[in-house]
């Protein structure tokens, strides 16, 4: 999809507003539908914090993951992390459990596994219905961390943090299918606090002027660099 972060083709610039407009009006409608309570959104006895962007593909969640969770062990909290894990094999609510070997990469996906690795103490909450699987994280942690939950609005939260790829920006500001967005960049406004990822790998003065003239003073901003800690070498066969 990196066409997505160029200008769009000339044949497609007199329709691209009546392609995407769909995509973008359903999206506005779905927030409003949870903003009005006519679709249900829960409430969890422990604070949860979201993790979530607003453009389709990677923007560095996980790595934000796992720091979030070094952070609030630092503090004295019990986390646990919520996720979908997209792509895995298995089904239904699965989970991640410090010293727990029943479970393996294809079922829980390579993202969670990963999270698991660097963090063998921490239990790891993967399923679809990430509802149910805070209802049951909450038992045993005092803080859920939601992964990939700007736009899953079913589960309450207490901070919102939207990441932005620095490197790729908002793209071309348009919806899917024609852009990389999920929703219309008003949906930023809803964020606690954005998070401009990757910010050493390019001069993100530009995005930055950008982001603030959509949320304004309400929304914090921060800067987070992308800092290597080793380099790690496959142990395959030479």
């Amino acid at each position: 999809m990196n066409w997505f972060y160029r200008p769009l083709p000339l044949l497609l610039r007199p329709w691209a507003w009546v392609l995407a407009y769909p995509f973008s009006l359903l999206a506005a409608l779905r927030v409003k539908l949870y903003g009005a309570g006519w679709l249900p959104s829960q409430s969890m006895r422990v604070p949860v914090v979201s993790l979530g962007n607003l453009t389709v593909g990677g923007t560095g969640k996980s790595p934000m993951a796992s720091w979030l969770v070094d952070f609030a062990v630092a503090q004295g909290l019990h986390p646990a992390v919520l996720t979908r894990g997209y792509k895995s094999q298995g089904q239904g609510l699965r989970i991640l459990e410090p010293g727990g070997d029943k479970l393996g990469m294809e079922e829980v996906g390579d993202e969670p596994w990963m999270l698991h690795l660097r963090h063998p103490k921490l239990s790891i909450y993967i399923s679809p219905k990430r509802v149910e699987a805070a209802e049951v994280a909450q038992q045993q942690a005092n803080l859920l961390i939601l992964d990939d939950g700007m736009q899953h609005l079913a589960l309450q939260r207490e901070l919102d943090l939207v990441l932005v790829d620095a490197t790729r920006g908002l793209g071309n500001g348009l919806t899917l299918p024609l852009g990389p967005l999920r929703e219309g960049v008003s949906a930023l406004r809803r964020a606690s606090a954005l998070l401009v990822t990757k910010s050493n790998l390019c001069d993100p003065t530009a995005l930055v002027e950008q982001l603030k003239a959509i949320v304004g003073e309400a929304v914090p901003l921060f800067l987070c660099p992308f800092i290597p800690e080793a380099l790690v070498l496959g142990g395959g066969p030479e």
